[in-house]
């Protein structure tokens, strides 16, 4: 018989001392190497399959500055004109992003940070004609929060 299961085969009381096994130490995460960001980069330099929607790369250098980088993909229905992206940051950056935003295909599009937190950011994109059938837009993102000292 199993220490942890009664002589029926349930589990025993799960606050049972016996359930609280000591986890080994983990050693804090270290700040990533100046080559770290360059294969992040690269990992994001090819453009993502037709049915990815996000994909990000999040790094922090030697300084402490994170940076958030990747493609997001917003979708529009026909005869649809405006639409947002939102990108969350989980866990929090440490102070407000800079952020910066490139179209890289879809149709002509005006692209605006709506809003920029340390829990994540809003882009408002805006068609410059409605769209005749679905379509998408791709976007290079990246938004970059040095650490307050």
């Amino acid at each position: 018989r199993h220490p942890l299961l009664s002589r029926d085969g349930r589990a025993a009381l799960q606050s049972s001392p016996a359930c609280l096994v000591p986890r080994p130490a983990r050693a804090p995460p270290r700040p990533a190497g100046p080559g770290a960001a360059k294969r992040s980069i690269a990992a994001i330099n090819t453009m993502p399959a037709e049915e990815v929607t996000q994909q990000l790369v999040r790094s922090r250098a030697a300084d402490g500055t994170e940076t958030l980088s990747g493609w997001l993909r917003a979708f529009f229905a026909a005869g649809q004109r405006t639409g947002s992206v939102h990108v969350a940051f989980c866990p929090p950056l440490d102070a407000l992003p800079k952020v910066a935003v490139e179209q890289i295909d879809g149709p002509e599009a005006r692209i605006r940070t709506a809003q920029a937190l340390p829990y994540g950011v809003r882009l408002d994109l805006k068609l410059a004609v409605a769209a005749r059938e679905p379509t998408g837009v791709l976007l290079q993102f990246s938004a970059t929060s040095a650490r307050e000292k």
